[in-house]
């Protein structure tokens, strides 16, 4: 076998070379001096670095000065040292060797152990390589030649000077058997290594053969799918309670509602019904933030108050911070909204609330959540091209824990970077919340100094509020009507809820427990209903197949779905359909009846 030149360089972390071998610009026709002009990305075609802890091997192709190009086997390797420097080995691809000849079986073991990815080395009894592939040499980013008589924790820096506990070579020798198992390297990979003694004629133990492979992207996507499935799974428990616990709801807030309607003079049952209403609203938005949690689907970027989602977090996340951490919040309630999805918004907080409590384990401290109007210098877009001017929200995070060194800092969004032991973080969170930023057209920036803690600050575009037909405070007269309304759900106490409070309001209302009953009942007279409010989640017939069969019949008929939570309706869907409004449970209060207003006052002007 012909041997291969080895060459190498050295670059900084945004890829200016630093050091080569003389035989490097041989190779690619270059004066030292030409080559420390260029960067590494100037030389291999579609190179990206990036900070890992992992030895990356790749096939590259690099251009020499005349344009044409080589192709070549590279290992790089990164270390955080001055700054952050990379250290690539690499060796030109030489021709596809010969196929030898059957007859030649040396020959073409040789072949076959040269082209394995697994990393196979041959030690002796005393734990000195013997011979070890390509892929070996790669991996220690050394020749074989300065590989042979090297013991095992000599050919891989990241093993230890020790022997590693239950080290497979030596069970291998010690049993004399196929050992396998799965390995934590110190450079946080898992790797599964295969040791098999190997004997002489004689039956006498010679060597042992080491093959080793690098799993940890395997196991990673694994671990993603299993964790994924538990989601899911979770995500349906949470849907089928939300449902139950929605109904639940809709009877105490909706009786508590009827009764301050009734109660009108101050005193102390109207102050219990009022705290009763309060806890009512409380239950139901943790019944929502839950379930933030288990929705799937694309976001839907629209108009999001954060400062309402903040306090929803925050009194979500209490329960969960250890007494020793001091919550503290400085919320500007009259900040303008941003365009973006809420449940993005709330996982940005939680995940920035999290680490920075991960970051005050385990003596505690401030953590401090800040919302105010930013003040942002025209020096300021002119450093971030990518904003667009304009009115912006700050949103902060800060804490007093450890802090960070600014080598960490410089990679803290780079995806599945991350300070956390093996086993306590996937390196993605931060990178998801500078995407989440990033696609609502905002910054994110972090400022931290070790020892004392850090801050991540947020800004987001503004846009003006827009009063809404259902947030603004109408008189309640107006939102009194007359029509009739049939209401189908299979839970008595929302019918008698619904239908009384709707009573109050003048309307007259028909219920049905049973969707086809309600079915057959409107098609008997589908000019005598001027409204239908159903539930999704019926036996019989769910509440879009109720109204698709009835928008068959009466296509203007204003409809409106509630559900606690379901996956089989989407407002896309129901909009396509012919449904005006999906509206969560429980359904009673002001913007319930205004949208039932409404929907009655444009069904009215359609048919004029």
């Amino acid at each position: 076998m012909q041997a291969m030149t080895t060459h190498y360089w050295l670059s900084d972390k945004e890829g200016r070379l630093l050091e080569n071998d003389e035989a490097l610009g041989e190779l690619l026709g270059y004066s030292l001096p030409q080559l420390h002009a260029l960067a590494v990305t100037d030389l291999e075609v579609g190179l990206v670095l990036q900070p890992t802890a992992a030895v990356w091997q790749r096939q590259a192709v690099y251009r020499k000065s005349d344009g044409s190009l080589v192709k070549a086997n590279c290992c790089t390797r990164y270390t955080p040292d001055k700054g952050g420097q990379y250290f690539t080995f690499l060796q030109k691809e030489s021709s596809p060797p010969t196929l030898p000849a059957p007859s030649d079986h040396s020959a073409m073991l040789h072949l076959i152990l040269e082209s394995q990815l697994s990393k196979i080395v041959l030690f002796n009894l005393q734990f000195e390589v013997l011979w070890l592939n390509k892929s070996a040499c790669l991996s220690c980013g050394r020749n074989m030649s300065e590989l042979l008589g090297k013991k095992c924790n000599e050919i891989w820096p990241e093993c230890s000077d020790r022997s590693c506990e239950n080290c497979p070579v030596d069970r291998a020798i010690a049993l004399n058997k196929v050992e396998q198992r799965k390995m934590a390297m110190p450079n946080n990979r898992r790797w599964r290594v295969t040791t098999i003694p190997i004997q002489d004629d004689t039956g006498k133990l010679q060597s042992v053969l080491y093959i080793g492979d690098d799993i940890t992207e395997y196991l990673t996507i694994d671990k993603e799918a299993r964790q994924s499935h538990k989601i899911e799974s979770l995500g349906t428990l949470a849907g089928g309670i939300a449902h139950d616990f929605n109904n639940i709801l809709s009877g105490i807030v909706g009786y508590t509602e009827l009764s301050l309607a009734i109660v009108k003079e101050e005193g102390t049952l109207r102050e219990y019904l009022l705290e009763l209403s309060q806890a009512g609203k409380r239950a139901t938005a943790l019944v929502r933030q839950i379930l933030t949690f288990t929705r799937r689907g694309e976001g839907k970027l629209v108009s999001t108050e954060i400062p309402v989602i903040i306090k929803e977090v925050l009194q979500l996340l209490r329960s969960t911070l250890p007494s020793t951490i001091d919550l503290k919040k400085k919320i500007d309630n009259s900040v303008n909204p941003v365009v973006a999805d809420p449940v993005q918004i709330h996982q940005i907080i939680m995940n920035l609330c999290t680490n920075a409590s991960h970051a005050m384990e385990p003596y505690g401290g401030v953590l401090t959540v800040t919302i105010s109007k930013a003040t942002l210098a025209p020096q300021f877009f002119e450093r971030n091209r990518e904003l667009m001017p304009g009115e912006y929200l700050q949103l902060s995070v800060g804490d007093t824990g450890c802090g960070m060194s600014q080598e960490v800092v410089a990679s803290i969004f780079d995806p599945y970077f991350t300070t956390k032991p093996v086993g306590q973080g996937t390196g993605l969170g931060l990178s998801v919340v500078h995407g989440i930023v990033k696609d609502c057209g905002g910054h994110i920036m972090v400022d931290s100094v070790e020892g004392q803690g850090s801050t991540f600050t947020i800004y987001l575009p503004t846009v003006e509020r827009s009063a809404s037909y259902d947030e603004v405070a109408v008189i309640s007269a107006k939102l009194r009507g007359t029509e009739t309304i049939l209401v189908v759900d299979d839970e008595p106490v929302i019918l008698d809820v619904t239908r009384t409070y709707l009573q109050i309001q003048g309307y007259t209302v028909q219920t049905e427990k049973n969707s086809q009953v309600a079915l057959n009942r409107f098609r008997d007279n589908p000019q005598g209903i001027d409204m239908l409010i159903s539930d999704v989640t019926m036996p019989h017939l769910t509440g879009d197949r109720l109204a698709r069969e009835c928008l068959a019949v009466r296509p203007n008929l204003p409809i409106i779905l509630m559900t606690g939570y379901t996956d089989l309706v989407s407002d896309q869907g129901l909009r396509e359909l012919g449904v005006r409004a999906l509206i969560m449970k429980p359904v009673v209060g002001m913007a319930f009846l205004a949208k039932i207003r409404r929907l009655l006052d444009e069904a009215k002007e359609t048919n004029q």
